[in-house]
C-alpha cells in the first residue's frame, strides 16, 4: 500500500507544481518511463501511466489538442477525465469532439468500440457530503438524465463511463511551499484518493487493454502507438476545426428535426379536433411553435449559442411555412364550401326555367312530370351531399 509509507516524504516521480493554473507543467503527453508490474491469475500485467495536458490554452493548436487527447483515449483502458467541481456542459462538448476526432482516425480499422473505459473524475466536489465511486454513479446518470445525446454518443464510444467524485484536499495545497506529502492532505481526501487508486490498480479490478476485443502485449501496444500516430497525422483526417463544424451541424439539425416533428404533431391534433377558424388556427400555432422552439432550445447542442441561433431561425422560418401552407389549405377548403350551394342555386334556376317552357306544351305533360321528379330528387341529393361537405370541414 502505496500510502502506509512515511507521509511526510514529498511527492516525487513526475514534475508538477501548485501554481500549474499560471503556467502549465504538463505539455503534450507524458508517460511513465517504468512499466508497473503485477500479477493476476498467473498473468503477468505491465502498469503505464498516461498525462496528457488540459485542453484549450493560449499555446497549442486545434490540431495538437484533437491530436492528443485522441490518442490519449485510444491506446487507454482507462481514461480518467478531470474536471473541477462538476461536470459541465463545455466540459461533455470537447470530450465528445476529441472523441469524434478519434473515431474519425481508427474508422474502418476495428470492429469494436474504439475507446474502452472513460471515468469521470470531479474534483474539488462540493454539490454534496458523500464521496466516491457511489455518489459519482448517481451524479452522472442525473447529468445524463436530460441528455439522450450525450448519453447515446458517450456509449457508442466507451465500453464503460464512471464517475468518482473527490473532496477538496485542504488548504495546505494552495501555499507555495507545499512539497506534495500526504500528511498534509485532509483525511477525507486521503481516504477517498485510496479508494480511487485502489479502483484504478487493484490487479483483481485493473482493466486490461483491448483493440478489436483482443488482448494486447505490450510489444504489441508499442506498434499501436506507431500506427495511432500515423492515423492521426494522416491528410484524410479532417481538420478538427470541420469536424468541429461537421458535428455541430449534426446536433443541430437533429434536434431541428425532433422540433419540427413535434409541431406537426401538435397541429394535426387540433385540427384533427374538429373545423377551426383562420384565427383559432394562428393560436394554435403560436403555442406549436412555443413548444417546437422550447424542444430546439432543450436539445443538448455542441457548440456556440450564436451557432445555434442560425438554426433556431431557421426552424423558425420552416415552421411559418408550414403553417401559411396549413392556412391556404383551409382558405380553400372554405372557398370549396361554397361551390354546391352556387351549383345547386344554379341547377334549381335552370330547373324553373325548364318547368315553365315545357308547362306551355300541354301534350308534354308527361315528360313534364318525368323531368319535374328528377329535378326534385337531384336537387335533394346535391343539398344532402353539400351538407356532408361542411360537416367534413
Amino acid at each position: 500500500d502505496w500510502m502506509k509509507g512515511d507521509e511526510n516524504q514529498p511527492l516525487l516521480g513526475f514534475p508538477w507544481s501548485v501554481s500549474a493554473g499560471t503556467k502549465p507543467v504538463t505539455k503534450g503527453i507524458w508517460m511513465s518511463s517504468t512499466a508497473y508490474l503485477t500479477d493476476r491469475k498467473n498473468e503477468r500485467i505491465a502498469i503505464v501511466v498516461i498525462d496528457s495536458q488540459g485542453i484549450y490554452d493560449s499555446f497549442t493548436t486545434n490540431k495538437d489538442w484533437a491530436t492528443i487527447l485522441a490518442f490519449t483515449g485510444l491506446v487507454s483502458s482507462v481514461t480518467c477525465y478531470n474536471v473541477l467541481t462538476d461536470i459541465k456542459q463545455p466540459e461533455l462538448n470537447s470530450l465528445l469532439f476529441f472523441c469524434h476526432y478519434g473515431n474519425a482516425a481508427v474508422q474502418g480499422s476495428t470492429k469494436s468500440k474504439p475507446m474502452q473505459n472513460m471515468m469521470f473524475v470531479i474534483r474539488d466536489w462540493q454539490i454534496s457530503s458523500k464521496y466516491g465511486e457511489q455518489e459519482g454513479a448517481k451524479h452522472l446518470a442525473y447529468k445524463l438524465e436530460s441528455r439522450d445525446a450525450y448519453r447515446e454518443q458517450l456509449d457508442s464510444y466507451f465500453n464503460k463511463v464512471s464517475c468518482f467524485v473527490m473532496p477538496f484536499p485542504g488548504m495546505r495545497i494552495e501555499a507555495l511551499d507545499y512539497h506534495g506529502s500526504i500528511s498534509q492532505l485532509n483525511e477525507t481526501f486521503k481516504d477517498n484518493l485510496h479508494d480511487l487508486v485502489k479502483l484504478l490498480f487493484d490487479p483483481e479490478k485493473l482493466v486490461l487493454k483491448e483493440i478489436n476485443k483482443e488482448m494486447v502485449t505490450a510489444g504489441q501496444l508499442i506498434d499501436y502507438f506507431k500506427t495511432y500516430i500515423m492515423m492521426l497525422q494522416g491528410e484524410d483526417l479532417p481538420e478538427p476545426k470541420s469536424l468541429f463544424q461537421m458535428t455541430v451541424e449534426a446536433h443541430n439539425r437533429a434536434a431541428m428535426t425532433s422540433a419540427k416533428s413535434l409541431y406537426v404533431n401538435s397541429m394535426k391534433t387540433s385540427t384533427d379536433a374538429g373545423p377551426l377558424t383562420e384565427e383559432q388556427l394562428t393560436q394554435e400555432h403560436m403555442k406549436a411553435q412555443k413548444l417546437a422552439l422550447q424542444e430546439f432550445d432543450q436539445k443538448p447542442k455542441l457548440g456556440t449559442k450564436a451557432m445555434s441561433e442560425t438554426y433556431r431561425s431557421q426552424l423558425e422560418e420552416d415552421l411559418h411555412k408550414t403553417y401559411r401552407r396549413m392556412r391556404q389549405d383551409l382558405r380553400r377548403k372554405k372557398n370549396d364550401a361554397w361551390r354546391p350551394y352556387i351549383l345547386g342555386s344554379a341547377t334549381l334556376a335552370l330547373a324553373i326555367a325548364l318547368e315553365v317552357v315545357l308547362a306551355r306544351w300541354k301534350w308534354h305533360r308527361v315528360l313534364n312530370l318525368v323531368f319535374n321528379l328528377t329535378c326534385r330528387w337531384a336537387f335533394l341529393g346535391l343539398l344532402t351531399w353539400s351538407y356532408c361537405s361542411y360537416r367534413n370541414l
